[in-house]
């Protein structure tokens, strides 16, 4: 009863328990093997049960699984149709024989054979797969109708004494006028020693070889990926599923090889693509040449990367080079591009001799807007505690930027410095082309505590800012977040405006409206309404200074909030076609009706006119309307 309790629970579906009037007939009908279950989505039919000592038979009448059921409880279930199984499973002393028929996607799927389970061998035991439409299967894409035929022999309870063949070979079917297959691979097993002796797989634009042997000391496997057309694939192939290709074009061959020890081998790949493009970023005559002594030391890579041309992000970098050198355990890495786009790295460190760390001496990153130097040697690590320590300093001029960082298990230490670091100076060839802004950022962030809920400090200030047409914008912060609480101040100001702030407000305590105690003071000294409406990309449709000071105290399940705001030379333009009709709130009405405020019920009469010089200001305002000496 708890086992399908959970089963509705997961699965989401509606089902009602039948209990049996007594645990005598559940256990006979069970030993009997009478076993339906149905379900939304799920239909079990099955009969059989123990014929004796090692001795069972089972008859599977009928088992059928909706994707909509197998996505509500596996969210990633990849199948799209409906997948039927019926057929026969029998225990005979150590042997089980199987013969199961599975249905799907217009396929037809066998699966015969006899295996010895305590010997873990087979005489003989074969799938055969006919008539599969992948895009139904999958859910989308190209028609296909697949076939695939896969032999078992042999067998063995450890890797020394495997003794057998396995062979899967599936013919060319076609899909979308273009081929799939043909594939073949045969692997065989003696005294330890594995054989693949050929691997062979064709598919629309791609082809896959690959040969070796292993033991459990050592593996020796080559191969070769030639792509002749990538958009074909991401045309066929790639459109399985969702039925969209696929963003991929290209034509090259990468060969690779893998040998040495089985636990650590070394590991090359080498070859290049002429072209190759992968949504918006594309490459030009790419060569790589990357070789790795011991996949369990990545560091002692030795690498050589070249491009002609690198296209991302709507910019063009030429003539890319990239190398990462090692000698021992000195490592060396150079990055650079040519053209329009101009990029200098180079770092230089020694790495931990448990290839868990590095100590950086050197590093210089110039670009056209600026040139940054490490000021002093640091270590990083990235074992059970990754660390950087002492920290990591770059400069560039009167410019700095340091990390410091700590994260062991749960917790996180960090501490990031800026000094006149110069937003205008940022790299422009790596940054999106509408990014306009400048101004010079210093100050400091800690976060410190459980990753999952660290607290935070921030100090921080930005000078002779511009964002587009907009200068002479600053900021100032100095806050803190520590247990749910943000505490602090704000200010920030530009030619149209100077507002300030100071908070102490529960965070989590006001989105869920907990009774914890909320103080914050808003106060807008200047604020110019026209120039305001177009740095925030809004039309200008009021204009006039606007001053005034908003508080909000008390609890934070019931706050209040009082507003005060005193205008000169306001006059309201107009709406667009899409709002309603305007109204004219004339002065000394009593009660404008405002809320919820800030989501929290009950505050509709939050703000109140009480003077007679007091004039409510509407956003439905007719155009045109003029408010001279608003308070």
């Amino acid at each position: 009863h708890l086992s399908g309790e959970l089963f509705k629970s997961l699965a989401k579906v509606d089902m009602v328990h039948v209990p049996y009037k007594g645990s005598a007939p559940a256990v006979t009908d069970l030993l009997g093997g009478q076993v339906d279950f149905n379900a939304p989505g799920l239909v079990l039919e099955a009969s059989g049960g123990l014929e004796g000592e090692k001795q069972l038979h089972a008859e599977v009448k009928r088992l059928s699984l909706e994707p909509t059921l197998a996505r509500a409880v596996l969210p990633s279930y990849p199948v799209a149709s409906t997948v039927s199984l019926h057929g026969t499973v029998a225990q005979a002393q150590d042997v089980v024989s199987v013969d199961l028929t599975a249905l799907a996607a217009d396929g037809t799927l066998t699966a015969q054979g006899k295996v010895d389970i305590e010997k873990f061998t087979t005489d003989g035991f074969s799938a055969r797969l006919r008539g599969l439409d992948l895009a139904k299967l999958l859910g989308g894409g190209p028609t296909s109708t697949l076939a695939a035929d896969l032999s078992v022999r042999g067998g063995g309870k450890s890797l020394n004494t495997l003794d057998g063949q396995l062979d899967l070979t599936m013919p060319a079917s076609p899909i979308a006028g273009q081929t799939l297959g043909p594939v073949e691979m045969h692997v065989s097993a003696k005294e330890g020693r594995f054989t693949l002796g050929s691997l062979q797989a064709l598919a629309p634009g791609v082809s896959l070889e690959a040969h070796g042997a292993a033991t459990q000391e050592k593996v020796d496997l080559e191969g070769k990926l030639a792509a002749a057309d990538l958009a074909t694939f991401a045309n066929t192939v790639g459109r399985l599923g969702s039925g969209q290709p696929l963003p991929l074009s290209g034509h090259g061959t990468l060969a690779f090889n893998v040998s040495g020890p089985l636990m650590k081998p070394a590991v090359s790949l080498v070859g290049g693509l002429d072209t190759f493009a992968w949504a918006d970023t594309s490459v030009k005559a790419l060569r790589l040449d990357v070789r790795v002594p011991d996949v369990t030391h990545p560091l002692t890579t030795n690498a050589k990367i070249k491009a002609e041309q690198v296209a991302a992000g709507g910019r063009t970098y030429d003539d890319l080079s990239a190398t990462l050198a090692t000698r021992g355990r000195d490592l060396e890495l150079s990055v650079n591009t040519r053209g329009q786009e101009q990029l200098d790295l180079a770092l230089a460190g020694l790495v931990d001799p448990s290839n868990e760390g590095l100590e950086l001496t050197a590093l210089t990153l110039r670009y056209p807007e600026a040139g940054w130097t490490l000021q002093e040697p640091t270590h990083v690590s990235w074992g059970q505690t990754v660390e950087i320590k002492p920290a990591l300093t770059l400069t560039s001029g009167g410019q700095l930027l340091s990390l410091a960082l700590r994260m062991k298990g749960e917790r996180i230490d960090a501490d990031t410095q800026l000094r006149a670091f110069d937003l205008s100076r940022l790299p422009k060839a790596f940054l999106p082309q509408d990014f306009d802004v400048e101004g010079l950022l210093s100050g400091t962030v800690s976060v410190n505590g459980r990753m999952s809920q660290p607290d935070a400090r921030a100090k921080m200030t930005l000078s002779q800012g511009r964002y587009q047409q907009y200068s002479d914008l600053s900021f100032d912060v100095d806050a803190r977040y520590v247990r749910d609480r943000a505490t602090g101040t704000f200010s920030t100001s530009a030619p149209a405006f100077r507002v300030s702030s100071r908070f102490d407000v529960p965070v989590q305590g006001l989105l869920r409206h907990r009774r914890e105690a909320v103080d914050l003071e808003l106060n807008v000294d200047h604020l110019d309404l026209g120039p305001t409406l177009r740095m925030v990309g809004q039309p200008e449709t009021a204009t006039g200074q606007v001053t005034g000071t908003m508080t909000l105290k008390g609890l934070a399940n019931d706050p209040r909030l009082q507003l005060a705001l005193k205008g000169t030379d306001v006059r309201y333009w107009g709406t667009t076609p899409d709002q309603a009709a305007p109204v004219v709130i004339a002065p000394g009405d009593p009660v404008l009706q405002v809320g919820p405020v800030l989501g929290v019920p009950g505050m509709s009469d939050a703000l109140r006119g009480t003077s007679a010089d007091v004039v409510v200001l509407d956003p439905r305002l007719g155009p045109g309307t003029t408010l001279v000496g608003l308070e």
